[in-house]
């Protein structure tokens, strides 16, 4: 089974436990079935959940609704983050459309609301902006792999799976694919004859990132490790690119666990580096080196540039600098012109 699947399958319980325990609002089953097709199980599941919250907090019938109660949930809920704010939006927004679509209502009570902006704080974006690797730390992190990290035991444990961790890391400092892409990536979805693999993204979608010679070696090192650890453990049937221990699919908790591992020495407890750091070096360093936010943005399968650049750290630093260069060099160009008293010659 894929990862995918294994997923679909967890969420598809989880969103059959919140029908099962609603009852009374046999148009969620509906509302469910219609938007299924666009969106995947985890969004519909997240879906479900904001839409229960909005109608327990207005506590109306669906007919009664009107825009002012989706505007007096929406003040109610303005000391969230942004964010949140805008993915209860979309989905109340989606259940509206729904509605109205299969005639449960005659009008679309959403209309005329105004999607939240997204906002961030100085806090929230200086701790973003903290999250990520320096080539460095990149450097002494492949280190901590290749040497080990922790007591004589954990040094014993991390033996057989040293390059399955050298790997990971690789694979998301070479690609920037997010975690979700990582843990559902089977075997076969390595063409290294191309150099390149195929991962299924986020809403289902299907990407291919071509990869560096150094992530093809690393990749192949722990494809040898691999065959030899379920070949001991009789389970040659296992799919899964990334194995546990318990020698099945690397779970989300796993991934993490590798990354915060083998970082947590290297940024003197001043970043707590997890996967999605991983993302934003990636992000980071690609734009360091080309100063291109479109090729940044294809690459990240980013839907608007905007989004990528909430990846890319210490930008804006970077940016003030050159602004300050720029304009310093165009106004002293001006000195020759009788004017270099302003600039404290005499």
């Amino acid at each position: 089974m894929t990862g995918k699947q294994l997923d679909n399958e967890v969420y598809d319980k989880k969103i059959k436990d919140i029908l099962n325990k609603n009852t009374d609002k046999p148009y969620l089953e509906g509302f469910k079935n219609w938007a299924k097709p666009r969106r995947s199980r985890r969004t519909i599941y997240n879906y479900l959940l904001y839409v229960l919250h909005f109608l327990n907090y207005i506590n109306k019938d669906i007919k009664e609704i009107e825009l002012d109660d989706y505007a007096k949930y929406a003040d109610a809920q303005s000391n969230l983050s942004s964010s949140n704010q805008i993915a209860k939006y979309s989905a109340i927004k989606c259940f509206s459309k729904y509605l109205k679509a299969s005639r449960k209502i005659d009008y679309d009570f959403m209309d005329g609301a105004e999607r939240p902006k997204f906002v961030e704080s100085q806090e929230t974006k200086q701790k973003r902006e903290e999250k990520y690797l320096t080539i460095k730390q990149m450097h002494q992190m492949f280190r901590n792999i290749e040497i080990g990290v922790g007591n004589e035991r954990a040094l014993w444990l991390q033996n057989d799976y040293r390059s399955r961790d050298m790997a990971i890391v690789m694979v998301f400092l070479t690609t920037g694919i997010r975690i979700t892409a990582l843990r559902n990536m089977n075997v076969d979805d390595i063409d290294f004859e191309n150099s390149c693999i195929k991962v299924t993204d986020k809403g289902d979608k299907v990407n291919i990132h071509n990869i560096p010679e150094e992530t093809k070696t690393v990749l192949r090192k722990w494809l040898l490790k691999r065959e030899e650890i379920l070949t001991k453990a009789n389970k040659m049937d296992e799919q899964a690119l990334f194995i546990s221990n318990e020698k099945r699919r690397l779970s989300d908790t796993g991934v993490r666990t590798v990354v915060d591992k083998y970082s947590r020495s290297i940024t003197d407890g001043n970043k707590k580096i997890t996967p999605h750091a991983l993302r934003a070096t990636f992000g980071t360093l690609l734009y360091d080196r080309t100063h291109d936010i479109e090729l940044v943005r294809q690459q990240m399968n980013h839907e608007s540039v905007a989004t990528t650049q909430r990846y890319i750290r210490g930008n804006e630093e970077t940016n003030r600098r050159r602004t300050a260069d720029v304009m310093g060099s165009i106004v002293s160009s001006g000195k020759k012109r009788d004017t270099g008293s302003l600039f404290g010659e005499e």
